[in-house]
């Protein structure tokens, strides 16, 4: 009887802790970022709150520079995604007369975009702290389909 119990109580446990799982599981994933090194460090940064302000006011274009599977499970309303394994192909076909923010899960690879981006003369600022930042202050998040930049 007791191994029945313990059986019983270490399935109960297992089952518990899948079902514990974060909301958003790959704002946990570091792969990409941690190997993500910036040239320089005069990159412009700006909070998630002057984001949103900024969203709302619609003065800057906001750019979600992950994944298109990181972008699917929680993104910014009306953000555009362009991830950063495609901006150099696609960096000429930015407005260089908007304002840009970009937008990643910690800020090392919003960084590293903003940084591509300003070397050919767009005006742009990272997010700083990308989108745990953004989640943890609360902001508006969707869940869901994809908005490129570019196609």
């Amino acid at each position: 009887m007791y191994k029945k119990v313990v059986f019983v109580a270490l399935i109960a446990l297992s089952l518990n802790m899948g079902c514990a799982r974060e909301e958003f599981p790959l704002l946990d994933e570091t792969i990409l970022e941690d190997n993500i090194n910036i040239q320089s460090t005069k990159i412009v940064e700006t909070t998630p709150e002057e984001t949103n302000t900024a969203m709302l006011k619609k003065t800057h274009v906001l750019l979600d520079v992950r994944e298109q599977n990181e972008y699917q499970e929680v993104h910014i309303k009306d953000i555009k995604l362009l991830p950063l394994s495609i901006l150099p192909q696609e960096i000429s076909k930015l407005d260089k007369n908007a304002k840009y923010i970009t937008i990643c899960r910690s800020g090392k690879r919003s960084a590293a975009a903003a940084e591509q981006m300003e070397k050919i003369g767009l005006n742009v600022v990272s997010m700083k702290g990308g989108m745990l930042s953004w989640i943890e202050k609360k902001l508006p998040v969707v869940k869901g389909t994809v908005k490129k930049v570019i196609k």
